[in-house]
Order: C-alpha cells, then structure tokens, then sequence
C-alpha cells in the first residue's frame, strides 16, 4: 500500500460565503510553500449534476476545467492558488452522488437491499473522496501528500446533512492523524462601539459537534482583528486551543490571507496536528516551496504598493454580480499587478449602451456610455442569451473606431465580428444564428456537431488545442508574440458557435485577420486580430481559466501592457521586472502635469533631476498661471483621454489635420448611436430624452479646453455668461484661510500644497443645463498637488466641499458625452463660426 493521503476539511458556520474557498485555497498554499504536493475537492450539496445549466447571476461563474468539466468557481481557487489541473471529479454534487448509487442500484450491484442515505450514500461520498484523492494533478505526477476538501453550504443545511454525516465516518476510516478540520465562521463586529461578538461562532460550533464532528482549528472571518480577550473566550466556549483559533480579518486583498495565516502559525498547528514532518519531501521540491512563497509575498506587497491605475472597462450581461465574472476579475488583476499597475474595473451593462435604453432611462444610459468611454481599455467577456448583445456590438465598434485597446471572450469575438462585417465589409444584416436562427446573414453559426436539444454538458468544452497560421500577418501579429512565438496553444472553451467560416476571406481582405484556428481541422475560427490598431485580439476560447497569479494569461497580459502604454516595450524585449517600481514608458513627469507621471521611486531617486531636465527643461517658459489652473480643472471635471487622443497630444496646438477631425463631424456620425440615428439634436432643440437644452458653444468650449486652456477666461467671461470682473480663479497667493485643514498625499504623505481654488460663478457657467445653476449651492473647488510631485489619482485632484455628483447632476457629464459620441454634423457650421 502506498502513502496515506493526509484530509483537511474545511466546513463553515452562520452565513453562506462566509469565505470557506479562500481558506482552503490559502491553506493549500501554505503547505505547498512546504513541498508538499495538494490537491482539492469541493462539494457542491446542490442536485444539478453540474455547474453547467446554473445562471450566473443565481450561483456565480461556471468554471471549465481541462477535461471539459463545468464546475463551480471554486475550483478557479484552487487552481490559480495550487497551480494544478483539476478534472471534473474534483467536484462533487449530491447530483453526481445520487446518479453513481442508482446506476449501481438498476445494475444489481447492492444484491437486492434497500438502497438508503446511510450507508449507501455516505460510502460514496467516501470512495469517491478517497479516489480522487489519490489522482495526480501536478505536473510531477506524484500522488498527492494532502487533499484539501471544501464542504459547500453552511452548517445545518438539511442538503449537506449527508456530507457531513460522510465526513464523520471519514474520520475514523482514515485515521486521526489523518484528518483535520477547518471551521469557519463569522465574529461580527456590531453597534457603534464596534464591539465583535462570538455567540454565533459558539452556535455554530455547537451545532456541528452535535452532528459529530468537533472543529480542530477555528478560522472566524471578521471586519477587524480580534481584540483582547476574543481568542480565550472562543477557546472556553468551542473547545479549541488559543493557538488553533485564527483571525481572518479583512485585508487589502485577498492575496494577503495566506500571509496573514501565516503570520499567526498555522503551518505550525497543521504540522503537528498532521505529523507533516514524517513526510519524505525531495529537497528539490522542498526548494520549490520556498521559492513559490518568495514569489507570492512579493506579489502580495506588489498589491500595496502605489501603483498608476490602469481601467479596463467590463462590457457584460451579468455585471450586478461580480461572481459572475470571478476568473476574469483575477485573470485582470493578475496581469496588472505583473505589469506594475492597479487594475480599476468599470463594470457597464451592454444593455445599458444601446438605443432604448437613451429612451427608457437617459441617465443610465449616459452614465454607461460615460464609464466605458472614459476606460483605458475594453473588454468583452462571454455570455449567452440576446440581452445586451447590440450594445456589446457598440463596445466592438467604439474601441475599434477609437483605436481603444479590445480584448473579446467568446461572445466577444462574435460581436466583434458581427460589427466588423456590418461596419467594414458591407454586410449591413449580420447577426449571429444564436439569437436570430432566420437572420439573412448569419456572421455566426450553430457548430454542426453540437446536440441542439440537451442543453447540459453537449457544448464544446475542455482544453483544445489551437494553431497559429502560417501567414505574413500571422507569423509577427502581437497575440502570438504574447503567447512566446508557440506556434500551437491549449486553451479552453464552453461555446455552441462559431464565426461562419463562409465569410471569413471576406473579413480579412478588409483587415480582421484570424491568426489563430483550430488544430483538429483548420476551419474554426479561434483567434483574431485587427490590423493597424494599438490592441484589438479576441478569442473564441476562454484564456481567463488559465490565468495564474504569477503567471498571468497571455491575452490578458496583452490588454494590460496596451492600456497603460508598455505594449511596445514588453514586445521589443524589455523585462518588466527589471524595474517593479517604476513604469517601463514614461512621458512627462509630475512636474509637468501631463499625461503620464512618474512613479513616487522616480521622485524619490538621483534620477528624478535629470528626468525633469530632460522632460521639462529648466529654461522652458512655464505656462500661465490661468492656463495652468484652467488644464488642472479640465483634468477633474472631463476624463482627458476622452478629449484628446494621444496622436492628438503630439501633434501638439497647432492646426494639424488630427485637430481638426473631431470638428468635421465625417467620423463620429454613429459613434454613440445605431443605424445613424442621432444623439444630438440640433441647437436650439431639446432632447426629448432628457428634456436638456443643447448649446453648441459649451460643446466647443469642451472639445477645445485641452487644446487651448488659455482660453477658457476669455470664453467664460464673453459677454452675457459671466460679468468681466468676476474672479474664475484663486491662485496661491491670495490662498484662503483653510487653518488646519490641509490634506496630506496618500502617496509619500507629506501635507499638499494650496495651488488654486475655482470660484462658484464658474461653476454655475459650466451648469448651463439646470434651470437656474445660480440657485445650486456648489460651495468651492479647492485644487492641491504634492509638494515632491506624487501622481495624482482620480480623487486626489481636489479637496471638495461640494460633491463632485453635482456636476454629473446638473448637466456637466450628460451633455459633454453628447458632445463627444453624438453626431456632430449638426454643428459644423457653428464650431466653424466661434472664434477659439
């Protein structure tokens, strides 16, 4: 008989998603860090026989596994954080369970006795934990030293009675010495004292003992850490040891919670509770161990530290819950923090982009249309179903037109391919067979080997293996570089159709190219990229289930570097890790107040003068002073990279053609609108949406204030806005009284100098959709910067004593996004008449 597998399970009390997976996958983590070899089972109590048929929105992400299983997100976990490759049994399900003992049942195999819970059911649960257990799911190949189990629900849940009476005699049969438990519950910290209580931790306790199983570490899940006096109470009334009892307070991530755990000695208990160090652990793997817990501390700080934010816009279907998406959440976080950045989020809801939605609720269409426009990129993920799909196909079209870095998962190469066929090659009709099966031209279509009756597991999944092609294009395009110039890939895939392999010639005469396609027979579709665009990959397989904290998925990895400038560096060969904390690209200085900004190392470090010399230039004439206050104020009232492109930015002030293209109305005719239908009424009108008055000028005054910043006192006191004499700004000399109020920089935390303070007239100008701006009481906009020159975030532009919401509320956000996206040509004679 070979090794004994060594259990640890992990149960949880009081609510449901009180955090069971982190503590397992954390777990796991910790004694890998060993040299231990672990694997994981999660047990879903659900009678589905899959996470397959599950909404999204009901139960979170359906995770797709190597061997096609769909699971629950869980098992995402244990992947990312254990670096294995799990199959589908590592998922159980009373489904799965039920099925097994009725098979065996019709079969004869019980010889005629009554089939019951106990001890059919539970000797399957047993048999199937002790098999799995003993599969191998590293690349090494050896039988794992430790099976971490996931006991899904909560305590006293009449559907998990099963597993945990299977649990209970698991114990016995494989030892004590062999079997820890993992109990997490919660310790809420309540009323105004914030005081944590423990009785529901001791309930829950309570309630799992009288079911037989007593707890042997107590992980409690807490707001804060515990206080004196917490961890001796939780001992006296659980039975558990001090020492066994662990704070799970919340971090700043959750890539901290191993780290934390940790801190507090749970390899200790676990090792001596398990006796891990009777294993034999070859001292190369034992090394590996080490290095794994290097790589992931410093990852974890990577997360503090203050890195430039990069925004990625999220174009879905279930965006009210995250967990829909949690693989792509990680997969964005994980290639962000690789490349130095902060990853920032802005979730849009497709069906908020689209043409009813202006109709049925102004506000929250412009609202949309504003978070993904104001993005540094946008992304596409899966989904099934028609809702939303048009304003995916928007997302498509808005970053392709824009030269906006696009990454499309599944659903979002389709829609990519459908605006492209419309917009590019003519095809005005192109839709998707998915969601119209009449349509006159089907862009995409139903694969013919699919069952289109059983919807549960009959869909292409699992790892499969895609091929680069053998063309000009293909051989240098910026995905395969990504991907380490492999002229062959495995990725995953849950999908039931395809790009019509019928239209495809047509598609990359005009520039859309698919590099990518399926090494089975050639005529799948699987990746493509756009030609002569920053970034513009989508795939049809799903890269974020392979995404790995220190290894990050390659088409991920590529949306981040293009986002925030590096995509030309990384794919010239620079390392990124050479300097991690500083960027590899950098522009202007903070000095400068341009587009990009150093990093606090570049302040701090020698080579901060010579940068300044070089990027500012000691004998350059500084800007005035109301130019200067003028750009500060266009950067906190308007996203600058929405304003101006950064073409636009190097061509500089001067009357280049690229200045003028956004006042000739030829390229943004159908920006923010379908089938040509304008945004924007003519002057003078009202839109019927919103009931707002349109004025031209404020458009132009918003299109030119980046370009022409020492304008803006001029056209803001023409005559009959605002009386001549009136102040716009206060600048630093006749700063006002503020006491000892000054803010402090997050960043190096020195207290931030007074720069200017925007008067309320101003304001009320700038509000020239609400009825009457100077009844709003806006209070002042006082501007401060960081006297060593830290990057300023979104929210550190200003100390506010008025809410930013007011200008969003009174006109400022919803007309300047009609202004940008909407049909321009209206205007053209007017902006051709005003005078900046």
């Amino acid at each position: 008989m070979g090794k004994q597998t060594k259990y640890i399970v992990v149960s949880g009390g009081v609510i449901s998603g009180i955090g069971k997976g982190i503590i397992a996958s954390s777990t796991g983590l910790l004694l890998k860090t060993l040299g231990l070899t672990v694997t994981s089972i999660k047990i879903d109590p659900y009678l589905n026989i899959d996470a397959g048929t599950l909404s999204p929105l009901d139960h979170g992400e359906v995770f797709v596994l190597d061997d096609g299983g769909e699971v629950d997100l869980d098992l995402g976990n244990y992947e990312r954080y254990l670096n294995v490759t799990l199959t589908r049994d590592n998922n159980i399900t009373t489904g799965k369970i039920y099925r097994e003992v009725i098979d065996k049942e019709r079969r004869g195999d019980y010889l005629g006795k009554t089939v019951q819970v106990v001890p059919h059911i539970t000797n399957a649960i047993q048999d199937w934990v002790e098999r799995v257990s003993r599969t191998p799911v590293s690349d090494t190949g050896r039988v794992p030293d430790v099976c971490i189990i996931e006991l899904g629900g909560t305590v006293g849940d009449i559907e998990s009675a099963p597993f945990i009476e299977a649990m209970r005699q698991f114990q016995f049969r494989v030892g004590h010495d062999n079997f820890c438990l993992i109990h997490v519950s919660l310790v809420p910290v309540v009323g105004a004292v914030g005081e944590p209580k423990t009785k529901p931790t001791q309930a829950s306790v309570r309630d799992l003992r009288g079911l037989g199983l007593s707890p042997d570490i107590l992980a409690c899940r807490s707001a804060q850490p515990f206080e004196d006096g917490i961890r001796e109470k939780l001992s006296m009334f659980c039975q558990v040891a001090p020492h066994q009892i662990f704070s799970v307070h919340d971090c700043e991530s959750l890539y901290h919670i191993p780290v934390l755990l940790r801190q507090q000695g749970i390899l200790d208990v676990l090792t001596k509770r398990l006796q891990l160090g009777q294993l034999d652990i070859p001292s190369e793997i034992a090394h590996e161990g080490e290095q794994l817990w290097t790589q992931w501390r410093e990852f974890a700080r990577r997360h503090t530290r203050s890195l430039d934010r990069a925004t990625i816009a999220v174009v879905g279907k279930y965006t009210d819950l995250a967990d829909s998406y949690a693989s792509v959440v990680k997969a964005l976080e994980h290639a962000a923090l690789n490349v130095n950045r902060k990853i920032q989020i802005n979730w849009v809801e497709a069906s908020d982009l689209e043409e009813a939605t202006m109709h049925k609720d102004p506000l929250k269409y412009h609202e949309a249309w504003q978070r993904m426009c104001a993005s540094d990129g946008i992304l596409v993920p899966g989904g099934f179903g028609e809702r939303g799909v048009e304003g995916m196909i928007l997302a498509a079209k808005w970053a392709r037109e824009h030269k906006l870095p696009y990454l499309g998962i599944c659903l979002g190469m389709q829609v990519a391919v459908i605006e492209f066929a419309r917009n590019m090659c003519g095809m005005a009709n192109a839709f998707s067979a998915e969601f119209d099966k009449d349509c006159e031209m089907p862009a995409v279509v139903f694969m013919p080997e699919i069952d289109p009756t059983t919807m549960g597991g009959t869909m292409r999944l699992g790892s499969r293996p895609t091929k680069f092609q053998d063309t000009e294009f293909a051989r240098t395009c910026m995905i395969k570089q990504l991907y380490g110039g492999e002229d062959e890939v495995h990725e995953r895939h849950r999908h039931r159709y395809e790009v019509n392999p019928e239209i495809v010639a047509e598609l990359e005469s005009k520039g859309l190219h698919f590099v990518g396609r399926d090494a089975e027979t050639g005529e799948r579709m699987e990746i493509l990229e756009l030609a002569d665009h920053p970034y513009f990959v989508a795939a049809q397989y799903h890269p974020e289930y392979l995404t790995r904290p220190l290894n990050p998925s390659p088409p991920f990895l590529g949306l981040l570097l293009a986002a925030s400038g590096q995509l030309d560096a990384y794919l010239a060969g620079q390392d990124l890790a050479a300097e991690s904390e500083t960027k590899l690209k950098i522009k202007t200085c903070g000095k400068c107040r341009g587009r990009r900004y150093c990093s606090r190392s570049h302040q701090i470090a020698d080579w901060n003068a010579g940068h300044r010399t070089q990027c500012c230039g000691d004998a350059a004439p500084a800007a005035p002073e109301t130019a200067e206050h003028a750009r500060r104020l266009q950067r906190m009232l308007f996203p600058e990279h929405i304003i101006v492109s950064e073409e636009e930015e190097e061509e500089g002030e001067g009357g280049s053609a690229g200045q003028d293209s956004d006042d000739d109305g030829d390229d943004d005719d159908d920006a923010g609108s379908q089938n040509g239908t304008a945004l924007v009424p003519a002057a003078g009108e009202r839109a019927e949406d919103s009931e707002i008055e349109v004025d031209a000028e404020f458009m132009q005054f918003q299109r030119r204030i980046q370009r022409n910043p020492d304008q803006v006192l001029r056209y803001a006191r023409a005559p009959g806005q605002i009386a001549s004499e009136a102040p716009l700004f206060v600048s630093a000399s006749d700063q006002p009284d503020q006491g000892s109020d000054v803010p402090h920089c997050p960043g190096c935390g020195e207290p931030r100098e007074f720069e200017f303070q925007v008067m309320p007239q101003l304001l009320n100008h700038l509000a020239l959709d609400a009825a009457d701006p100077r009844s709003i009481d806006w209070g002042t906009l006082l501007v401060y910067s960081c006297p060593r020159s830290c990057p300023p975030r979104d929210s550190e532009y200003a100390e506010e004593t008025v809410c930013r919401q007011n200008f969003s509320a009174h006109g400022i956000g919803q007309k300047y996004m009609r202004a940008y996206y909407g049909d321009q040509t209206a205007f053209a004679s007017q902006f051709d008449s005003l005078n900046m």
